[in-house]
C-alpha cells in the first residue's frame, strides 16, 4: 500500500487567474474529473518535475512509480515510511515549477502553484517552505474549522529576521484584549525585526485578515490606517 501525492497544472480562470480550492481535498475533489481522465493530456512542467523525480541520484527513498496521468496530473506513491520526507521534496519541487501539489492520503492541499519562496508560512497544522497569496483564505478557512486550540497563522520574510505578519482566532489568544472581543474573530500582529517594533489589531473577519496580509505584501500606506496597538512582553 502506497502513500500518495499528486503534483498538477494549476486549473486558470479565463482572465488568467488562478483557480484556489480548499485546503481540505474531501471538501471539494476539484482533481477528480482531471486525474481520472482517460486521455492523458502534459504539460512542460510536469514533464520537468518527472524527469528531475527520476533522473535524480540523490534519493534516499524509493518512489514505486511516477506517472503522467489524465488531465494533467503526476501521480507520485511513495512508500510509507517516506511519506514526510517526500512531503518536504515534492514541496521543492513544486515550487521550482509553479506546480500544484495535493496529498492525497491525507486529503490536504499543500501548494497551489504560485508559490514566492521570499516567503515561509508556519501553522500549527502545517509548514509551507514559500508562500501561496492564492491559499490564504482557504488556509484561513482551514484553521477555522479545525479544532486544534492553536488556529495561527505566521506569514515570515525568509531573509530578515522577526520581520513577519500573523493572524490567530479572538478564541485562541493567550492574552486578553476584551475591547475587540464581540466585534473581531481575528486578531492580527506584525513585527518589524524586535519586540519593541511588534504591533496588534483586531479583524472582524477572514476577507479582513486577507485584506491587511495583503497590505502588508504590497508594503501599503493603507497597512498603517489600521487600530494598531503596541504589544508589550
Amino acid at each position: 500500500m502506497s502513500y500518495d501525492f499528486l503534483l498538477y497544472e494549476p486549473e486558470r480562470t479565463p482572465d488568467g487567474g488562478l483557480v484556489a480550492p480548499p485546503r481540505f481535498f474531501a471538501d471539494h475533489d476539484f482533481l477528480a474529473d482531471r486525474w481520472s481522465s482517460k486521455e492523458t493530456i502534459f504539460s512542460l512542467p510536469l514533464r520537468a518535475a518527472q524527469a528531475e523525480l527520476c533522473s535524480d541520484d540523490a534519493l534516499t527513498f524509493e518512489y514505486l512509480d511516477v506517472v503522467i496521468e489524465g488531465d494533467r496530473c503526476l501521480w507520485v506513491p511513495v512508500a510509507y515510511q517516506w511519506a514526510e520526507e517526500a512531503w518536504q521534496r515534492l514541496e521543492r519541487l513544486a515550487v521550482r515549477h509553479h506546480l500544484g501539489l495535493a496529498d492525497i492520503s491525507s486529503a490536504f492541499v499543500v501548494c497551489y502553484g504560485d508559490e514566492d519562496p521570499a516567503y515561509t508560512v508556519q501553522t500549527d497544522r502545517w509548514d509551507n517552505i514559500a508562500f501561496s497569496r492564492a491559499s490564504l483564505l482557504p488556509s484561513l478557512e482551514y484553521l477555522c474549522e479545525d479544532s486544534t486550540e492553536r488556529r495561527f497563522y505566521i506569514l515570515s520574510e525568509h531573509d530578515r529576521d522577526e520581520h513577519y505578519i500573523q493572524t490567530i482566532m479572538m478564541a485562541n489568544l493567550s492574552y486578553e484584549v476584551p475591547e475587540f472581543a464581540s466585534t473581531a474573530q481575528w486578531w492580527v500582529e506584525y513585527r518589524e525585526g524586535d519586540g519593541d517594533h511588534h504591533y496588534g489589531a483586531p479583524a472582524a473577519t477572514m476577507v479582513d485578515v486577507v485584506r491587511m496580509f495583503d497590505q502588508w505584501l504590497a508594503k501599503s500606506e493603507e497597512f498603517s490606517s489600521h487600530p494598531w496597538t503596541k504589544m508589550d512582553f
